[in-house]
């Protein structure tokens, strides 16, 4: 506390000469950030070192060789100080950089010291552009040698060092100020060297804020507690400036730091509305700003919480479910900690899971479906999902299955297998009575619907499709199971049979008489065993399709049932089908045929024949066909069946040549602008009946299955299409790749230009410069200077222009650069010209008292100026220059001389004045005259005079005591004690002949006397 409390006193007491300005801080670096450290080492320039307060950044440069940073040195009663070594070359320097908009009356202030080894000798200077560097009136100054050290305790005055700054750093933006180092020689007068350091502590850079700009305070935001998902918060501000300008809202990092602000909006106005970006840390820390390019709030906002909202590793997909089957709608985020689904936009209870899940669909769970996940009061939703829900069918005339996870426990479900060939076919229904303990176990059961099959010519076996159900858990008590039949399965596969052992189907009484069920363990058993009886519970007609349920003890195993009507036959029918591994295929290809049967009987026999002819009696035949072949197989059994043979099915072979599918793309433009969107176009060669075409961008499947492809590109992009070819004989079986096309997207520009000048306020009748910075201009840019809005100059960058009072200086920009926003020509800001019209200055000296004086009385001369109040002074005395001031300075005291002096001052101004030099009247103080009358009377003789080489002072009656000798100015040339008291001899011969004065000091009846006379050397 009292390390501050005293450096707070230093800034007041400093301030005091110019309260009628109050100074602003524009930046403050103490060095007691704990983040620095040490840094060695170091070659070139080190930093910058961002300041405490304000805004701006310290560098440190050596012009050669390595040096060291240190801020673990104790400052001037603080702990910290800026310690460099290596001041070993004129020129090495610390600078900062600073930002002096709508400031005047810059000032920099500063603490230095450092050993009796430390540089001693430097300088003041300042850049408004970094490179070209103006030394600072009167900025050369010695550093000190700290005595004791500096500690961290105590604060020790004496080592503060105050510079006014010229008016070229008034309100122009970013400004370079900086202290050099201007000899080699150290504070005990050694020579410097790479050791060599000096410490610096409290650099204060202030400002005088220009009118209607005011300070910013009670800086508050909307929302204390954010998450990185919300939308815009606001952020309010008081604020007494009156003059147009942006205020930006500025971010801390995650510990409330502002060393690297993170901007969030802009406004020209209270409120601001900000967007908390995404990706910070989250923490209870954060605080916020706001700055306009001359401030920074006296206050921040905060401390505001902010949280990150959690992520979508994956967003759920749009999903097709069977009616009766399994509804399953996943997303997953790795780091959310709650989840909530939303149905049709409506909150969907009792499932706080990553996944959504229906064991029997309903027409009614269609529609739409969305995620939202949660974590710390932070939540994100997901896309949307769509879920299509096809209603159940029943299986086509062919054999398809499906399984289902069923059996849970104690529940009581009714759950639907539906056909897994995507036809959402529905094959069963199984009922677990809640009275089961282990119901069927967490098992997956399989439920199988053969074919329809008709009755044979002697009798029925079954009729209808049959059902097979695979158990792999023992149930412990009967289940209840409902199959599912057209009403074909009993009208078209049941006439053969005889009426008594027929299924009665009444559909209009929906009711299925002399209906059983057989279940065999194996479908072998046909034929030879009757199996076990079962009567359905219940039957139904729904929907246009038969529900038949009964309850059945299942064993552990596969079970088959077998629809019939009345008592089993004991001749069934034989057929035969033959299918082979392909019957479209190419050239060359060995064709492998397998025949299926039904009641085959003990004993069948095969006849295979290929365009007729018989060729083998195996149950199987391969060979390789020609094109067009025919083949089949003939069945035989002695057995009982009716009739004894059966011949299959035809097959006729398809037999191609191989061929090579290719593709190669091409697009409506390579090399587009940023949002232009292009067309790809495939060409194909042997693509086959139904070419698929997979569209990629970088390697990611995208597209539609189409010839073309309309895509907007981004940068390096490389398009591709693969082609999967149905031709009967490909050489390849993969997709074919496709050429690559590698996109060059040019990004789209906005021009700007940004105009500057050398000089914004200045005399009249003086040139400025003004120069253009564009930005996209091309290769050819355009620019029209504007004088008043008048098109003025040559087109190019730069302007010069002698400009008068209040002249509006602007220009604009053409550019002929590639995919231009707009083809508007961009517009630069505007500069006002201030033409200060140049004012005559005046000194006049005064001396009090005004002469005939006796001498070395103190005279006090006084320049008395008019016309301004910075100036400095070159004061002359006998045409001789004495003394340099700056002002407020204005007068010196001088004591009377032997002889009249004449005094005068030079007054030097710099700004608009009709001249830069001015020079006061002559004043001339004349001493006492009766200086011989008093020499005759003391007895004093002077002689001879004119003298050449030795003039003799003589006393009589009086005492000599000293003797001088005096240049024509009044200094003492020449001092002597007088080696008697009565007479002395000067030496003058090694002075130049003109004219002298011999001061005498004597002493006559106990009182002394001072005489001079004036003598003339030949």
């Amino acid at each position: 506390m009292s390390r501050h409390y005293s450096f707070l006193t230093f800034i007041l007491v400093s301030l005091m000469p110019a309260l009628v300005c109050a100074q602003d801080t524009i930046a403050l670096w103490t060095f007691e950030n704990t983040a620095l450290t040490q840094a060695t080492g170091l070659m070139g320039t080190y930093g910058p070192i961002s300041p405490e307060t304000g805004r701006g950044g310290l560098t440190r440069t050596a012009s050669s060789g390595t040096y060291a940073v240190v801020f673990a040195n104790a400052g001037n009663g603080n702990a910290r100080s800026f310690t460099a070594t290596n001041w070993a070359t004129i020129g090495d320097n610390i600078q900062f950089r600073v930002n002096t908009v709508s400031r005047t009356n810059i000032q920099l202030k500063f603490e230095q010291a450092g050993p009796a080894a430390g540089a001693r000798d430097f300088k003041v200077s300042y850049s408004t552009n970094g490179t070209a560097f103006t030394d600072v009136p009167n900025g050369s100054y010695q550093a000190l040698q700290m005595n004791p050290n500096w500690n961290n305790t105590t604060y020790q005055s004496g080592y503060a060092y105050t510079f006014n700054l010229p008016a070229a750093l008034n309100d122009a933006g970013d400004v370079y100020i900086r202290i050099s180092l201007t000899s080699t020689t150290t504070v005990n007068g050694n020579t410097t060297g790479t050791s060599t350091n000096t410490r610096f502590d409290n650099v204060l850079v202030t400002g005088t804020l220009m009118p209607g700009v005011g300070p910013i305070t009670n800086v508050a935001a909307s929302k204390t507690s954010l998450c990185t998902s919300d939308g815009p918060v606001s952020v309010s501000f008081n604020t007494t400036t009156t003059v147009p300008t942006t205020y930006t809202a500025e971010l801390s990092d995650a510990s409330g730091s502002f060393a690297t602000p993170v901007v969030i909006g802009s406004g020209t106005a209270s409120p601001i509305v900000v967007t908390i970006p995404t990706g910070i840390s989250n923490s209870a820390n954060y605080r916020i700003r706001v700055t306009t390019p001359a401030l920074i709030s006296q206050n921040s906002a905060g401390p505001v919480s902010i949280s990150s909202s959690p992520t979508f590793t994956s967003h759920p997909s749009d999903v097709t479910a069977c009616e009766g089957g399994i509804l399953n709608v996943e997303g997953q985020s790795a780091d959310a900690q709650n989840f909530q689904w939303l149905y049709n936009g409506n909150l969907i209870t009792g499932n706080p899971y990553a996944a959504y899940t229906v064991t029997t669909t309903r027409l009614s769970d269609a529609g739409n479906y969305r995620l939202i996940i949660g974590r710390n009061g932070c939540y994100d939703t997901s896309n949307t999902a769509v879920v299509t829900v096809n209603p159940s069918t029943m299986p086509n005339n062919a054999t398809v299955s499906g399984s289902r996870v069923i059996g849970f426990g104690n529940l009581s479900l009714n759950l639907s297998i539906i056909a897994g060939d995507g036809s959402c076919g529905r094959l069963a229904r199984f009922y677990l009575p809640p009275t089961i303990t282990t119901s069927l176990g967490i098992a997956t059961v399989t439920v199988t619907a053969g074919a329809p099959q008709r009755a044979g010519a002697s009798g029925p076996w079954y009729v209808g499709r049959y059902y097979k159900v695979d158990v792999p858990i023992q149930p412990t008590a009967p289940v209840g199971v409902s199959f599912y039949f057209t009403p074909q399965d009993f009208t078209a596969y049941n006439q053969s049979a005889p009426p008594a052992q027929q299924i009665v189907v009444n559909q209009t009484a929906q009711t299925l008489g002399n209906l059983y069920f057989s279940r065999l363990a194996d479908i072998n058993d046909l034929g030879t065993s009757n199996g076990t009886l079962i009567t359905p519970d219940s039957v139904k007609f729904e929907n246009g399709y038969w529900k038949v349920s009964l309850t059945t003890t299942m064993l552990l195993g596969s079970h088959t049932f077998y629809p019939h009507g009345g008592n089993l036959a004991p001749c069934p029918t034989p057929t035969i089908a033959i299918t082979p591994s392909a019957n479209n295929t190419c050239s060359g290809t060995t064709v492998h045929f397998s025949a299926t049967v039904t009641n085959p009987g003990t004993v069948p026999g095969y006849q295979w024949k290929v365009n007729g002819a018989n060729v083998s009696t195996s149950s199987s035949y391969s060979y390789t066909p020609a094109n067009g072949d025919t083949v089949i197989c003939v069945l035989t059994n002695a057995d009982c069946v009716n009739p004894t043979t059966a011949t299959s099915n035809k097959i006729t072979m398809l037999v191609s040549t191989p061929v090579t599918p290719d593709i190669a793309i091409s697009a409506s433009d390579t090399n587009v602008c940023s949002g232009v969107q292009v067309t790809y176009t495939a060409t194909i060669n042997h693509g086959g009946t139904t070419p698929a075409y997979q569209w990629k961008v970088n390697g990611t499947n995208t597209g539609s299955n189409s010839t073309t492809f309309i895509y907007t590109p981004n940068q390096g992009d490389i398009i591709t299409c693969a082609l999967t070819s149905n031709v009967v004989c490909p050489t390849s079986n993969g997709p074919v790749p496709s050429n690559p096309i590698t996109m060059q997207v040019t990004p789209t520009v906005t021009p700007d230009v940004v105009i500057s000048a050398s000089d914004t306020s200045f005399c009249s009748g003086v040139q400025v410069t003004y120069t253009a910075a564009g930005n996209h201009g091309g290769s050819a840019p355009v620019y029209q200077w504007k004088v008043n809005g008048t098109n003025a100059g040559s087109g190019g960058v730069a302007f010069d222009y002698v400009p008068v009072d209040g002249d509006v200086i602007s220009c604009e920009l053409t550019s002929n650069a590639s995919c231009l926003a707009s083809n508007i020509p961009a517009v630069s800001n505007t500069i006002t010209a201030h033409v200060i019209a140049p004012v005559t200055a005046a000194v006049n000296v005064t001396a009090n008292p005004p002469g005939n004086v006796a001498e070395g009385t103190p005279i006090v001369y006084t320049a008395n100026v008019s016309g301004t109040t910075v100036y400095s002074l070159d004061w002359y005395v006998n045409n001789q220059l004495i003394q340099q001031q700056q002002n407020p300075d204005n007068s010196i005291t001088r004591p009377a001389g032997a002889v009249s002096d004449t005094v005068y001052v030079i007054l030097k101004v710099d700004g608009c004045f009709t001249d830069s030099v001015y020079a006061s009247n002559r004043v001339v103080v004349t001493p006492v005259t009766n200086i011989p009358k008093r020499a005759a009377e003391l007895g004093l003789k002077f002689y001879p005079n004119p003298v050449l080489n030795y003039l003799t002072v003589e006393a009589n009656g009086s005492e000599l005591v000293e003797v001088q000798l005096l240049n024509l100015i009044g200094q003492t040339i020449q001092s002597e004690k007088a080696i008697t008291n009565k007479k002395h001899v000067v030496n003058i011969a090694h002075f130049g002949p003109g004219v002298y004065y011999i001061k005498v000091w004597m002493t006559r009846q106990g009182k002394e006397y001072v005489v001079t006379e004036k003598i003339i050397r030949d």
